[in-house]
């Protein structure tokens, strides 16, 4: 019979801050969707179109036009894997930063700077987004995103300490 109560080796810090930085970008990515549709029916359009125009990246200028469908949902999926990568590089390169206000600022810097990134990226790779999405809105929903980032990419990583300690209170199989 098999021994399973060897535990497996704990991951490395910054592993563990990329897939909880992972987890709190794809959060924060669905909060920039829902801004951004509550800013849309704000003045007066569709929930969906901020996502439509995400998928012009793929659909071109069509999908500007039509209603929820696949070019919504290609605009959501799109945000939410933008979203989940750059949490996950959030989460890599301040895995040892303790502090919840400095994780914060640096998740304010870090959405702000997401934004601008990605402003510069749709002009080359996605020419109608830029012109389409309302940039200042924009800018706001980043803002919320690297909040969301400084406060929960951590909360989710369990720090490499408490891993070991857990590990002894398992008790084993058999």
């Amino acid at each position: 019979m098999e021994d399973f109560s060897a535990q497996p080796a704990p991951l490395a810090r910054w592993v563990l801050g990329a897939l909880s930085g992972l987890q709190a970008g794809v959060f924060g990515a669905l909060a920039i969707i829902i801004y951004m549709g509550v800013v849309s029916v704000a003045e007066h359009g569709p929930w969906w179109e901020y996502s439509n125009v995400l998928a012009t990246t793929f659909y071109g200028s069509k999908s500007l036009y039509s209603g929820p469908g696949w070019p919504t949902i290609s605009g959501i999926a799109l945000q939410i894997l933008a979203g989940g990568f750059a949490g996950s590089i959030f989460g890599a390169a301040f895995a040892k930063v303790q502090g919840g206000s400095r994780l914060i600022l640096l998740g304010v810097v870090w959405g702000i700077s997401w934004f601008y990134i990605l402003q510069t990226l749709s002009r080359i790779f996605a020419r109608l987004v830029p012109v389409n999405a309302p940039e200042l809105a924009l800018l706001g929903a980043h803002t919320v995103f690297g909040l969301i980032l400084g406060k929960f990419a951590q909360r989710w990583n369990p720090r490499v300490e408490d891993m070991h300690a857990s590990s002894d209170r398992i008790p084993p199989m058999g």
